[in-house]
């Protein structure tokens, strides 16, 4: 024990630097930690979800997630069959069932935790189509659909995005998910994308299948 002893008194310079060492690495990785935790809880996310059934008549429920508000700009919806794939601007076209400005024009602030019902799947795909009842895109031919919301999030002023696309099953016409929840646009390349996109579309400059090349 007194060899032990004499070493630590002989050597307490150097075990003091490697306590500090070791002191300020734990300091680091906490920090690193609480960094983490903050920059994650301050990410938008949006949902795009199916309710009130499984079909072209299920409702579609845009929810924000995410810390702070977001100011909803456009919703897109893209339907595809075997032979083409279209996408429409949705703040273009007038909804016969909203009750909201939100949900006539798909545009307007969302609150942390608010949602908005923006009508049932086939309402959209009428919204999108008109009444042309042997459009291509219509069922039985429709093979999928997919929303697109764009948002700016106030917290970043910047332009965020999610969404989510539907296999329509030829049986029954359900929509069934290709993933689980929807996809965050997160990258910094398709949010630049998508803003040009947008831009392009409001001077009416750009295709209707323009988008489909950056989605």
């Amino acid at each position: 024990m007194a060899e032990i002893w004499q070493f630590l008194t002989n050597n307490s310079g150097g075990i003091n630097v490697i306590t500090n060492i070791l002191m300020l690495g734990v300091w680091a990785l906490y920090f690193q930690l609480i960094l983490t935790t903050y920059r994650h809880g301050l990410r938008p996310k949006i949902l795009v979800n199916r309710a009130a059934g499984h079909t072209l008549d299920a409702r579609c429920i845009i929810t924000n997630m995410s810390s702070e508000k977001i100011y909803l700009e456009s919703v897109l919806l893209t339907l595809a069959s075997d032979e083409e794939e279209q996408t429409f601007v949705l703040t273009e076209y007038v909804s016969a069932e909203a009750q909201t400005a939100s949900q006539q024009l798909f545009q307007g602030p969302l609150a942390s935790g608010e949602l908005i019902d923006i009508g049932s799947y086939r309402s959209l795909m009428d919204r999108s189509l008109g009444a042309d009842a042997n459009h291509p895109l219509r069922e039985p031919n429709l093979r999928s659909l997919k929303i697109t919301v764009v948002a700016t999030y106030t917290a970043e002023d910047q332009i965020i995005g999610a969404e989510r696309t539907f296999d329509v099953k030829e049986s029954d016409h359900r929509l069934a998910p290709r993933h689980y929840s929807a996809n965050q646009i997160r990258s910094g390349r398709r949010r630049a994308e998508i803003e040009r996109y947008m831009l392009r579309h409001a001077k009416g400059t750009v295709g209707s299948d323009e988008f489909r090349k950056l989605v």
